[in-house]
């Protein structure tokens, strides 16, 4: 997979990335030094294997979809302890079988859930995609407040 992981503006990251900047979103930057760069090559490897398999696919940010789900709450920074913590608590709020499994769950497993329920909420026409095609969109819940989420499966 290559990535040029440039703008197409002059100005830093994607516009995606900028836009969530905009509403007091932080999110890491995409550009060639990222720290996150292995994850963009890995992530461009994943959706052209997907797409040539006829999935769709969408680009999600899950600290995102958690900061616009909780917007009441103040969501804690990523990768503290009290974030995992945070997760775990709302999204047992909304996903009635995730109770029984809290012990299993850290803020990984949580992310998994945001994204998957960003996923839910697109396959619903409940999401708006921020950015430039050309850069590639994020995905993110249109709501502030949170949704009736999907029963057990």
């Amino acid at each position: 997979a290559t990535c040029s992981c440039t703008s197409s503006s002059r100005k830093k990251g994607r516009e995606a990335e900028r836009q969530l900047a905009k509403v007091s979103i932080s999110t890491f930057y995409t550009y060639k030094g990222s720290v996150v760069r292995s994850l963009v090559y890995r992530g461009i490897s994943l959706r052209r294997t997907l797409q040539d398999q006829g999935a769709k696919v969408i680009e999600v940010y899950p600290h995102a979809t958690a900061v616009l789900l909780f917007v009441e709450d103040n969501v804690p920074p990523r990768g503290t302890p009290e974030k995992g913590q945070f997760l775990k608590a709302r999204l047992g709020q909304h996903i009635a079988w995730l109770k029984p499994h809290d012990r299993l769950i850290n803020e990984s497993a949580c992310n998994a859930l945001l994204s998957a329920l960003t996923a839910w909420l697109y396959i619903h026409g409940k999401t708006q995609e921020l950015g430039d095609e050309k850069e590639g969109l994020i995905t993110i819940p249109e709501t502030t407040s949170p949704p009736q989420s999907p029963q057990e499966p």
